[in-house]
């Protein structure tokens, strides 16, 4: 193949012929579930844009994109730097997933590559952008190959059942605009059991388009670890705290109801309920920026959200009562969502603020057990120094002071 080159020099009906015959003889497995999901998992933390969650149908175009992909690019002796320009699509977070360790030649092809041919791909074969009267974006399907004369489409489908309609009408638009198109069809379960509606697709659709089902384990929607914490926070109604980009891409679950952005060592009282510790180590030490969010603590009614940002010259600690049994649910709660509400805006103000110096420190500590203080920069902590000011109002009065300076 030449190195210009940007199409399979075969035949769209041959080629949409060998997709499908390869499709009906593979299936993943569970553990080829489980390693496309951590891989998305790690994407949709890497890349912009991507939500925080990964979906069933998004696994199985990452499965089926890695296999096809290498089986098309040995069949029809592809060079590896031929493949972004022959085979691909829009989705980034499925471009560099691969199921074999060191098999497949397109593990190896940079983002960047991807990204570049992907504009090529669309000048050379405009017709994959579908414009839908009515819609500002484009309809496109999920991966495509270059032949001879145009494009091939496929578009996968996690079922149980189909919405007949909705797909024969989004394939009935590739079939207008594409040389060849397939549907993949997967379905959940590993009992061979009929598709609702399938036979009635497929007569919409007709002989040329071949609908492919597949059975395989079923797949759930997957949350990246950021997305997970924001999920336990909103469902208790608690709100979720405005993580600065470079420390939210990092967050992991360390534990039940624990997140950061680095290790928890349990072993040396980095306990997240351990308020004292976290609070010495800033004062003390000099301390890359980081994230905590938990909840944690001991007994029936000594539990405390915990919200520790460290980041730039600020220290700001939250150690709010919330999960006790003899806790005012609704109160505590509705308090943690003005405290949250407050710290946004004092990260905010305090990025604004031009009168710092850089090695100036400014500590914010609210906590219901221990009392609250804050110190601007100059001051030092004299023994407890604690108030039993209401959390809220230590913040606000945080907040006035960064804006009258």
């Amino acid at each position: 193949m030449k190195d210009n080159r940007t199409f399979i020099n075969i035949q769209p009906d041959v080629l949409a012929a060998e997709i499908a015959r390869f499709v009906e003889t593979v299936a993943p497995s569970e553990q080829n579930v489980v390693e496309v999901q951590r891989q998305l998992l790690f994407r949709h933390v890497k890349l912009p844009k991507l939500e925080e969650r990964v979906s069933p149908e998004e696994v199985v175009e990452g499965f089926f994109r890695c296999i096809l992909t290498n089986h098309i690019q040995r069949h029809f002796k592809l060079e590896p730097g031929d493949i972004p320009n022959c085979i691909n699509s829009s989705h980034s977070a499925t471009r560099v997933i691969c199921t074999e360790e060191s098999d497949h030649n397109h593990q190896y092809i940079p983002d960047a590559d991807w990204e570049k041919a992907w504009h090529r791909f669309q000048d050379h074969h405009p017709e994959v952008n579908i414009k839908i009267p009515g819609k500002q974006s484009n309809r496109r399907a999920d991966l495509y190959f270059a032949v001879q004369g145009g494009i091939v489409s496929v578009e996968f489908k996690y079922v149980g059942s189909l919405n007949v309609e909705d797909c024969a009408k989004q394939m009935h638009r590739y079939i207008e605009n594409h040389a060849a198109t397939l549907l993949i069809i997967y379905v959940g379960r590993y009992k061979r059991i009929e598709v609702r509606g399938l036979d009635q697709l497929r007569q919409k659709l007709g002989p040329a388009v071949p609908v492919i089902p597949v059975h395989g384990p079923v797949i759930e929607s997957v949350l990246t670890d950021l997305g997970e914490a924001r999920k336990f926070f909103r469902e208790e109604g608690l709100a979720f705290p405005t993580l600065p980009k470079k420390l939210a891409s990092r967050l992991k679950k360390r534990g039940d109801y624990i997140f950061s952005t680095g290790v928890i060592d349990w072993d040396n009282y980095m306990s997240p309920y351990n308020l004292d510790y976290y609070i010495e180590e800033f004062e003390n030490n000099h301390v890359e920026d980081y994230a905590v969010l938990a909840h944690s603590g001991h007994g029936i009614n000594s539990y405390a959200i915990q919200y520790y940002l460290v980041y730039g010259r600020l220290g700001l600690f939250l150690h709010l009562g919330w999960g006790g049994v003899h806790m005012d649910a609704d109160k505590e709660s509705t308090k943690i969502r003005e405290c949250f509400s407050l710290a946004d805006q004092i990260v905010l103000a305090l990025k604004n603020l031009e009168s710092l110096g850089e090695k100036d420190r400014f500590l914010v500590v609210v906590s219901d057990f221990y009392g609250s203080y804050w110190l601007p920069p100059g001051r030092s902590r004299h023994g407890r120094d604690a108030v039993s000011e209401d959390p809220t109002e230590v913040l606000t009065e945080v907040l006035n002071w960064l804006r009258n300076s």
